[in-house]
C-alpha cells in the first residue's frame, strides 16, 4: 500500500501532527549548486565504469560491464587512466579469449562479444601495461536486468535462513531428518523464512547426486548422514538424531537465528532460453555496512521422485530442493568487491549461467530437469567468516526484488509555503538518523514504518524543521 504525504514549509497538510523545531545549523537561505552536488548530472561524454583494475605502476583499466550479454549485443566501453588522468586516446586495449588464448586489439576501445565465455583484457600506455593485473569480463548468452528496487535508500532487509540437509536415497536413517523437515515446513509459523538446500551426496545412484551436492556437503564439515546445518555455521548443526529431536532442533534454532539482523539484501532475475537450454541468472546484493561478502547461486530441483531407503512413506520419496549446480563451481562464493570491503548501500551484481541440457547429460540420464515446473534459483550471501548472512530464492522466468522489513512505502512530496522553492528535504527518525533525502520537490518512495519523524526543509527563503507522525 502506498500513502502520500505532502510536507509544507510552515505546516503539514493531510492532518499530520506538526511542531516547530530550531532551524538546523549551517543551512543557507538560498539554493546553491554546491549544496545539490549529489544530484548534478554526470558528464555525458564519460561512460559509467563499473569494473576496473589498477597495476602497481599506476595504470588503470576500466570497463562499463563486468558481465555482458551476447544476445543483447552489449557494447562494452573501456577507459585507461594513469594516476587518475584519462589517457584513453593515447592507450591501447587488448583482450585474450581464454578458450583459444588468441590476443586481439580492441577497436575504438569498444567491444561486442560474439560468443559466451571469459575474456581477459589489459591496457598499454607507452611503456606501461596492466598485463600483470588484467581485467576479466564474462560474456553470457543473456544477462537479465535486476528487478526494480522499491526502496533504494532502505537497508532494513528481510532475514531468511539457509538450512542445509545432507542426505541420500540409500541412506536408511535419512528419513529421520526428512520427516522433521516435512513437519517443520507444514506447521511452523516461520517456515517461509527458512530456505532448504538438500545435498544428495550419500550415494552416486541417487538421481540428485552431483558435484555441487558433494561441495555443499563438504562445506558443512560433516562426515555422516543424515546431518543438517543452518547457514554453514558449525555452531548450529547436528547429525544422527531421531525425527523428534531433529524437528525440535530446527524449530529452536530458527527462533534463535531469526532474532539476528541480516546485513545484506538480495535481488534476483532468472530467465530460461528453451532453444539453448540456458538458464541465465543475475543477482544483486546490497549491504548495510562495509564488509567482505561473497555470493553463491544454486540451481535446485523440486519434485524429483526416487525411492527413499529406510521408509515406506511415499511422500519421502519425492525430494525437494536438491542442489543440481552452483556458481561459482568451487562452492566458496564470488567476492562482491574483489578483496575490498563493500560500500554501504551500493548494489553489487553477479551473473552466471546454467545449461539444463548439459546438466541432464552429466547426470547419466538419471533424471530430466523440468526447468519451468521444478527448477528454482537459491542465492545466498556469506560473510568473511563463511557464515550465511542472508538467502533468497526465485523461480525460473521470475524475479525476486530486494525484500525489506517494512513493505509499505510512502511517497513524500515537499512543497514550500508562500511560494517558497524547496531545495532539499531530509527526513530523520526520532533518534536523529536520516532515513530519506529529497532534492527539490520531487516525489520519492521511502519505507517509513509508523512513528515520529522530523523533516528539515531548506528553501530559497530560509530553513525550518517540523515534526510529523506517520500513523
Amino acid at each position: 500500500m502506498k500513502k502520500i504525504f505532502t510536507l509544507a514549509y510552515l505546516a503539514f497538510t493531510l492532518g499530520l501532527t506538526t511542531s516547530a523545531l530550531p532551524t538546523p545549523t549551517q543551512m543557507g537561505a538560498h539554493c546553491s549548486t554546491s549544496a545539490l552536488t549529489a544530484t548534478t548530472a554526470p558528464d555525458a561524454a564519460m561512460p559509467t565504469f563499473v569494473h576496473e583494475t589498477t597495476a602497481s605502476n599506476g595504470l588503470t583499466l576500466k570497463s562499463t560491464h563486468k558481465y555482458a550479454s551476447v544476445s543483447d549485443a552489449d557494447v562494452v566501453e573501456f577507459g585507461v587512466f594513469y594516476n587518475g588522468e584519462d589517457v584513453t586516446p593515447q592507450a591501447k586495449v587488448y583482450y585474450l579469449n581464454l578458450a583459444n588464448f588468441a590476443a586481439t586489439i580492441v577497436t575504438d576501445n569498444k567491444h561486442i562479444f560474439a560468443e559466451a565465455g571469459s575474456y581477459v583484457f589489459w591496457a598499454e600506455y607507452g611503456e606501461l601495461s596492466t598485463k600483470n593485473k588484467t581485467l576479466t569480463i564474462v560474456a553470457h548468452h543473456d544477462v537479465p536486468s535486476l528487478p526494480a528496487d522499491a526502496a533504494p535508500d532502505s537497508l532494513n532487509f528481510v532475514r531468511r535462513l539457509l538450512l542445509v540437509q545432507n542426505t541420500g536415497t540409500n541412506c536408511g536413517y535419512c528419513p529421520n531428518a526428512i520427516s522433521a523437515i516435512h513437519k517443520f515446513k507444514d506447521h511452523n509459523a516461520h517456515a517461509d523464512k527458512v530456505e532448504l538446500l538438500a545435498a544428495h551426496a550419500f550415494n552416486q545412484s541417487d538421481p540428485l547426486y552431483s558435484g555441487a551436492a558433494v561441495s555443499i556437503f563438504r562445506k558443512t564439515g560433516f562426515n555422516s548422514f543424515p546431518s543438517i546445518m543452518f547457514n554453514f555455521d558449525k555452531a548450529y548443526g547436528m547429525s544422527g538424531a531421531d525425527s523428534t529431536y531433529f524437528e525440535n532442533y530446527i524449530s529452536r534454532t530458527t527462533e534463535t537465528l531469526l532474532q539476528k539482523k541480516s546485513s545484506t539484501g538480495i535481488s534476483i532475475n532468472a530467465r530460461y532460453d528453451e532453444a539453448t537450454g540456458t538458464i541465465s541468472v543475475s543477482t544483486g546484493v546490497k549491504a548495510d555496512s562495509a564488509g567482505i561478502f561473497r555470493v553463491t547461486v544454486a540451481l535446485v530441483q523440486d519434485n524429483v521422485w526416487a525411492y527413499q531407503g529406510g521408509t515406506e512413506n511415499p511422500n519421502y520419496s519425492v525430494h525437494k530442493a536438491g542442489v543440481v549446480a552452483i556458481s561459482p563451481t568451487n562452492g566458496g562464493g564470488e567476492l562482491l568487491n574483489e578483496k575490498a570491503p563493500t560500500t554501504k548501500g551500493k548494489v553489487y551484481e553477479y551473473s552466471c549461467e546454467f545449461n539444463s541440457n548439459q546438466l541432464a547429460q552429466e547426470s547419466g540420464g538419471n533424471y530430466t530437469l523440468d526447468v519451468l515446473r521444478d527448477a528454482r534459483i537459491i542465492v545466498y550471501v556469506t560473510n568473511e567468516s563463511g557464515i550465511v548472512d542472508n538467502v533468497a530464492s526465485c523461480g525460473i522466468n521470475a524475479q525476486h526484488p530486494f525484500a525489506y522489513t517494512h513493505s509499505e512505502t510512502t511517497a513524500i512530496h515537499a512543497v514550500g509555503a508562500n511560494n517558497a522553492v524547496v531545495c532539499q528535504t531530509i527526513i530523520y527518525d526520532i533518534t536523529g538518523k536520516p532515513v530519506c533525502t529529497l532534492n527539490s520537490g520531487d516525489y520519492k518512495s521511502a519505507p517509513l514504518p509508523r512513528g515520529i519523524y522530523i523533516a528539515h526543509l531548506r528553501t530559497d527563503k530560509g530553513a525550518r524543521s517540523v515534526k510529523f507522525v506517520k500513523q
